[in-house]
């Protein structure tokens, strides 16, 4: 998993490095002269800088042209390339000089419409359309992750398109001949970036207002970011858990199978084995685990890293794949998974060491204590005689009860906690799409309108709900941190954000965070205006009818079906139930061992008890009732602690994939507590059969055995 992590990394850094990704963005508005750009170049600290127009407009749909869709429209240098923010073509070729016949269009759009180059895309701009034949498919280092911005963290890759043109192009459609809205800046890397960005904002002042989007901000690469941030977690989280589980099933048996054999242990030192020797010999135990459980998994693990980046890489249409050298890994895992088993062995192989031969030879035998105690209960002296033997046999032989106990609560949690990693995912999309987005369309306007003009989307027939909304860009900022000139103001608004920090018609204190100047006030409630309009339908087949509706209206840029989204949501999430479902084989295979093995031992280290039983008259069904009773009852427990243990893991699992951006709440379906609980307990029985033929098998049996079948009540 860790390999894939740096492979995926290292694809990303050489992207943005290859490409030549910009260390900020400069926003301004309005828009100002070109040449503006060459007074920055002269700034000492800055390596490059580049001028652009940037306009969102709208698109006709390639499927529908009677629908649109947002389009970003960029504008590229006429003679050449651009030094910063270079693009791949991934299919066709790049722009002839001063084309303006031509335009290069993302990849991910193309993909999903199935789109060549020599196709036509349709851009519409004050009601005119104007045809571009597609040159080329390209990937740029702004839109690795692809997403409009705002308050649009994920969208869909057919309900918005990046469309790069000539300069010359830009300046016809638009009618912005010689003025830029964005600036693209390269800063030295050793240089004092602080005081050159100090230098650029003094300079832009003069036009007007401008904004910076540091690299660290930008939107793409803080999303990636925090998305390898959240696999590195992940990577390191998900072997260590494993590694754990398996070292103390492991050590739990190793334990179980040195109480077998202590008469075994007793003989090798009476012959004169060293303590040393037993040492030796119970440590190759462990030692032949993980060196063949080791060669296998670094066998698999290598070829499992090249498919989960392939697959990362290809769910993300990253240009490029770069597999860097594992060796360190490979010989850290080995090292991690090598100890893991030892410390496992280590204290059953001291505890077979330190056995003397009159020690080992004597059978141990359980502490009646607890037994007793729960004898004197009433409803102990109530309860059935199978149960009632099946209780004292389990209370008796507390350190096997309890080993069991552990081995199956563990091995539960590990499948409770990645199944349960599916039913949160599933939640989030139910809580964001049927509880949080109720809307079934959004109609994005070219400009802010008056709220008032929404109410006529309300009046249509296909309409239940029609709502204006007005989304707002801002930065929040710690109040230790902001300008003291101006004072904190009574905060409007009919809504109480309570949880925010934030409490409507009082005043905002320190203590909050957060906090509102009166000039910010005035700002934002300057006017009733909206950006955009939610609408709800009486039936989702009014969707195309009113989109064309809302297409009229001269004033709507595009328009975004919430199951489009949703279903470009599921697809970028694919790989991440992929992931967790690989995590769920691999739980539920290690959960099906540790159980099955568990309870193996449970009923071989007592094969001359159970024998003896059968001698003194219990029947087949009778000897089987208990080994199953002891099973269920011991599953029960350990099931019971395994759903508690594997909430906390998935609480943890959770917390590691959260981000600032994406948060979810910790949700374990009911259908999955049943079926882990239910498959738990069928492996725990489907062994009382075999547990049986060995204590049938078995002849011997010891008096101390042979006392414990004379407590029973039958």
């Amino acid at each position: 998993m860790y390999s894939a992590f740096l492979n995926v990394k290292s694809s990303e850094d050489f992207a943005y490095e290859h490409l030549n990704f910009a260390d900020g963005f400069y926003i301004v508005a309005p828009p100002i002269p070109a040449r503006a750009v060459d007074r920055i170049l002269d700034i000492d600290g800055v390596v490059a800088a580049e001028g652009r127009y940037v306009a969102d407009i709208a698109m006709r749909q390639p499927d529908d042209p009677d629908e649109t869709l947002s389009a970003r429209v960029i504008s590229i240098p006429d003679e050449e390339t651009p030094d910063i923010n270079r693009v791949i073509v991934r299919e066709g070729e790049y722009l002839e000089a001063s084309d303006g016949r031509h335009a290069l269009v993302d990849n991910l759009f193309t993909t999903y419409y199935d789109l060549k180059p020599g196709d036509t895309v349709s851009l519409v701009y004050q009601g005119r359309d104007r045809d571009f034949q597609i040159s080329g498919a390209i990937t740029s280092p702004e839109y690795l992750w692809k997403s409009k911005g705002g308050a649009e963290l994920i969208t869909s890759p057919g309900d918005f398109a990046i469309v790069m043109v000539r300069r010359n192009v830009v300046d016809d459609m638009l009618g912005v001949e010689g003025l830029i809205n964005e600036i693209t800046v390269r800063f030295k890397p050793d240089g004092d970036t602080d005081a050159v960005k100090a230098e650029i904002d003094g300079y832009l002042e003069r036009f007007g207002t401008h904004h910076l989007i540091e690299k660290e901000e930008q939107l793409s690469y803080a999303t990636l970011k925090s998305d390898i941030d959240g696999f590195e977690e992940m990577a390191i989280a998900m072997p260590v858990l494993f590694l754990c589980i398996t070292a103390m099933v492991a050590f739990a048996m190793l334990t179980r199978i040195v109480q077998s054999q202590r008469h075994i242990i007793g003989l090798m030192r009476a012959e004169g084995f060293s303590r040393i020797q037993i040492l030796r010999h119970y440590l190759t135990f462990p030692i032949l685990i993980a060196l063949i459980g080791n060669g296998l998994g670094i066998l698999w693990g290598t070829f499992a890293a090249g498919g989960f980046t392939s697959l990362y890489v290809e769910t993300l249409d990253l240009p490029f794949t770069v597999v860097v050298s594992q060796t360190w890994v490979l010989v850290v895992a080995f090292a991690i998974g090598l100890a893991a088993c030892v410390i496992a062995g280590i204290q059953p192989a001291l505890a077979a060491a330190q056995l003397t031969p009159s020690e080992a030879m004597r059978t141990n035998v359980a502490s009646g204590g607890v037994s007793m105690m729960l004898e004197r209960f009433v409803p102990m002296q109530r309860l059935p005689g199978m149960l009632r033997l099946a209780l004292r046999n389990m209370t008796r032989g507390r350190w096997r009860t309890l080993s069991s106990i552990m081995g199956i609560a563990v091995s539960v949690a590990l499948v409770t906690a990645v199944m349960g990693m599916l039913d949160t995912m599933d939640n989030a999309f139910d809580v964001q799409f049927n509880e949080i987005q109720q809307h079934d369309l959004k109609a994005l306007f070219t400009h802010d309108i008056d709220y008032r003009k929404t109410d006529v989307f309300q009046s249509w027939p296909q309409v239940r709900k029609a709502e204006p909304i007005a989304e707002i860009p801002v930065k929040l900022i710690l109040r230790m941190f902001a300008s003291t000139r101006s004072l904190p103001s009574r905060l409007v608004g009919d809504a109480t954000l309570t949880e925010a920090g934030i409490c409507s018609g009082c005043a905002a204190t320190e203590h909050d965070g957060i906090f509102l100047t009166e000039t910010l006030r005035r700002d934002l409630t300057g006017g009733f205006h909206a950006t955009a309009a939610l609408i709800t339908l009486e039936h989702p087949d009014y969707a195309s009818e009113v989109t064309q509706m809302l297409e009229m209206r001269a004033y709507v840029l595009s328009v975004e079906r919430s199951a489009d989204v949703r279903e470009g949501i599921e697809e970028l999430m694919a790989l991440t139930n992929q992931f967790i479902g690989i995590m769920t084989i691999f739980g539920m295979s290690l959960a099906a061992f540790a159980v099955f093995n568990t309870v193996t031992l449970n009923v071989t280290e007592r094969s001359r008890e159970l024998a003896t039983m059968r001698t003194l008259g219990f029947s087949k069904r009778q000897v089987n009732m208990l080994i199953t009773v002891e099973s269920l009852i011991t599953g029960v427990v350990g099931i019971i602690l395994g759903f508690v243990l594997g909430y906390a893991i998935e609480a943890y699992l959770v917390g590691q994939m959260s981000t600032l951006d994406w948060n979810m709440d910790i949700i374990i379906d009911t259908s999955t507590y049943v079926i882990v609980g239910a498959l738990t307990l069928a492996v725990c029985c489907c062994r009382k059969c075999t547990g049986y033929a060995h204590c049938i098998a078995g002849t011997g049996g010891g008096h101390e055995e042979l006392l414990l079948t004379m407590a029973s009540p039958f």
